[in-house]
């Protein structure tokens, strides 16, 4: 037999509408199936109040039509379901709300009590004990570059002031980004080959030894502009990353293992504080 639980549209245009309404109690029943109510703020904490009406009402159908559906199949499994499978749920569900509480107090404790800044001292005596698992799988770059339309009117103030790039040159370039089809001007950033490429689509595998050379200056044309282009230096695959690209990587790796240390004297501590207080005894 089909079973079909739906709410009209003037029963839901009802609910939205009490839903609006600053006079009805924030505790109001919009739905029941048996026991099991469903109220306003139940309703109002999952609606968008940038909703239309319309859009309001389709989800407030779909809200309470999913809640009752929920509560209707879990009443007919409790019937059909042998009382093994409902004992084997039941002890699923319980060992979930216990992970669940576990988890989140986990959570907070580390929140509170766990120690999160990394020093650069400690950042270096890793990178300098870990060499080896820090091995590029590609290439790094440095480089900077600008974009210009040929018709650019302060061109050569450009180029003159992107090859000296001191930091006043810089702030002036940063002044005139407007005027830039594209630019990059972190030099000190070092970037993938795949980024390279995105940035400089000039470059290719064919033409990339060409133009990536340590502290070259070069100008590129294609048909929409100019490109000034600097690069600054470049590490080859399998050698060793600079530290301060994999910086963030080595502090998270520090973090995550601080995390574990203090996990595992948690979970002893909480279990020996329970034995000596006599709240936990093992037979």
């Amino acid at each position: 037999m089909k079973f079909k639980f739906l709410f009209t549209p003037i029963f839901l245009a009802f609910i939205f509408l009490k839903c609006n309404s600053f006079t009805v109690s924030q505790d109001d029943v919009v739905a029941r199936v048996g026991n099991n109510y469903f109220y306003r703020s139940d309703l109002e904490s999952s609606l968008e109040k940038s909703l239309s009406m319309q859009d309001s009402l389709v989800k407030t159908n779909s809200i309470i039509n999913d809640w009752a559906r929920g509560i209707l199949l879990q009443e007919r499994s409790l019937v059909n379901l042998s009382e093994t499978k409902i004992a084997s749920l039941e002890q699923l569900v319980e060992e979930y709300r216990i992970d669940v509480f576990s988890n989140a107090y986990k959570a907070f404790v580390i929140k509170a009590s766990l120690d999160t800044i990394v020093s650069d001292e400690e950042v270096l005596s890793f990178f300098d004990s870990n060499k080896s698992i820090f091995r590029l799988n590609q290439p790094l770059y440095q480089i900077r570059y600008i974009k210009i339309p040929f018709d650019n009117v302060d061109r050569s103030t450009i180029k003159k002031r992107f090859r000296l790039f001191s930091e006043d040159d810089r702030k002036f370039l940063d002044s005139l980004t407007y005027q830039f089809s594209s630019y990059f001007l972190n030099e000190k950033a070092w970037i993938s080959k795949s980024e390279l490429f995105n940035k400089l689509p000039f470059l290719n595998n064919d033409n990339l030894k060409q133009y990536i050379k340590k502290s070259q200056f070069f100008e590129v044309k294609d048909s929409l502009g100019l490109y000034l282009l600097q690069v600054q230096d470049f590490i080859e695959r399998n050698e060793i990353a600079p530290i301060e690209h994999i910086q963030p990587t080595i502090q998270n790796i520090i973090l995550n293992k601080r995390k574990r240390e203090f996990l595992n004297q948690f979970n002893t501590e909480i279990l020996q504080d329970a034995i000596k207080t006599k709240k936990l005894e093992i037979y």
